[in-house]
């Protein structure tokens, strides 16, 4: 690690990445000021055969490098389904990018799977082994097949103070909590409960968010379709400015 490419706020030193259950291998807990896994967003759920987004956090101009465990056996070598995300990389400006990338149809995975990303001025990264510069994140994911849900705010950068306008969509009667993630490691749930398909704001159901804190706030959605009782989870970022 060189201190100049990584993603997200939070970086530490690792050589090579630290896999295991949990995806939390070199941190402390999940969302707290120790949690380096804050540089990928997954704004939408992942379903075979159809267009993902990711939202990265670059530190600076760079090569991102990305697997998805589909088939769930330990690693990311597949090519059925084809498990790199990017070949062989994808360049990337400093600051936030928006990135779509497909789910393969043959995805397969159970409900819970992992992915890796790797981050830094090398074009070509394996996802082991070492290397000179950038950063490695694991994470959790979900595949629901056919159930689609995504969470986005009206815009990124916010002064303290202003209003933050979340949408959220869910395509099944669903159960569903919206949890912030503030940048100094706290976290509140907004809101919870059943909610039926379509696009919907949370002001509809009585909850107001607004910038407080300096920083990089996550807000992330669980969500659990009642008819067929698959759950998944969404993540989008949002970026508080003082003056």
């Amino acid at each position: 690690m060189d201190g100049v490419y990584y993603l997200g706020v939070r970086i530490d030193e690792e050589p090579d990445g630290q896999p295991n259950d949990e995806a939390l291998g070199d941190d402390f807990r999940p969302w707290s000021v120790h949690d380096d896994e804050d540089g990928v967003w997954f704004p939408t759920s992942l379903i075979p055969g159809r267009q993902a987004i990711l939202i990265v956090d670059a530190s600076e101009e760079g090569f991102f490098h990305g697997w998805i465990d589909y088939d769930e056996n330990g690693d990311w070598r597949g090519k059925e389904p084809e498990e790199r995300l990017f070949d062989p990389s994808l360049p990337l400006q400093k600051g936030f990018n928006w990135i779509a990338f497909e789910v393969p149809e043959d995805a397969d995975a159970p409900e819970t799977s992992f992915a890796r990303f790797r981050f830094g001025r090398q074009e070509t990264m394996a996802y082991a082994g070492e290397e000179r510069n950038g950063e490695v994140e694991d994470y959790r994911t979900a595949l629901c097949p056919r159930y689609d849900v995504w969470i986005m705010t009206d815009d990124i950068v916010y002064s303290p103070g202003e209003e933050v306008f979340l949408d959220f969509y869910v395509s099944d009667v669903s159960q569903i909590e919206i949890i912030r993630h503030r940048a100094d490691g706290t976290s509140s749930l907004l809101w919870a409960g059943t909610v039926e398909p379509g696009r919907q704001e949370i002001r509809e159901h009585g909850g107001v968010l607004r910038a407080l804190i300096a920083g990089t706030d996550t807000i992330e959605m669980l969500a659990t379709s009642l008819p067929t009782g698959c759950s998944t989870w969404v993540t989008t970022p949002f970026v508080v400015v003082e003056p």
